[in-house]
């Protein structure tokens, strides 16, 4: 088994990254079980390990759900933060983290700042589907229209 891969199961962005620079070709070598790493990352269920994948492969399958993706990324980081699968306003705080700022989860706990790994996989799966994910609306929210949906949480 190959750095990569065991990486990959160990669920280790940061260790999986360092494999990556040091040798890219491993991104496209093949698993014991003829899987390659992004198929392996998928298995796994980590948005995290998949979408990181994705991004370094620079790969947009036109039949990958990216708005499906970027939902499942937030819901993840919702569960990780909170315990919650997707926090009331959650997407509001990830946005706004994303813009370099610092929020509370709560009104008992310090904010957690996103790795820079997330940003650019928030970023890069905002970019792709050209909006955000909100929990009300079950669809992409056009970037234009998401700027002002989120201006508006500012002034609550």
């Amino acid at each position: 088994m190959n750095d990569l891969i065991t990486k990959i199961l160990d669920n280790d962005q940061v260790g999986m990254l360092k494999v990556i620079t040091k040798c890219p070709g491993l991104l496209y070598e093949l698993s014991e079980s003829n899987r390659t790493p992004l198929e392996l990352a998928k298995a796994t269920g980590s948005p995290y390990i998949y979408v990181t994948l994705l991004r370094h492969l620079q790969k947009n399958n036109s039949n990958e759900n990216m708005y499906g993706l970027l939902t499942e990324y937030i819901g993840q980081i919702s569960n990780d933060w909170l315990c919650s699968s997707w926090n009331h306003g959650i997407e509001f705080k990830i946005w706004h983290a994303l813009k370099g700022n610092r929020f509370k989860l709560n009104d008992e706990e310090e904010c957690q700042d996103l790795n820079s790994e997330m940003k650019k996989d928030l970023e890069w799966l905002s970019s792709e589907i050209n909006g955000w994910a909100t929990f009300e609306e079950n669809n992409v929210v056009p970037l234009d229209k998401w700027e002002i949906q989120y201006n508006e949480w500012l002034q609550q």
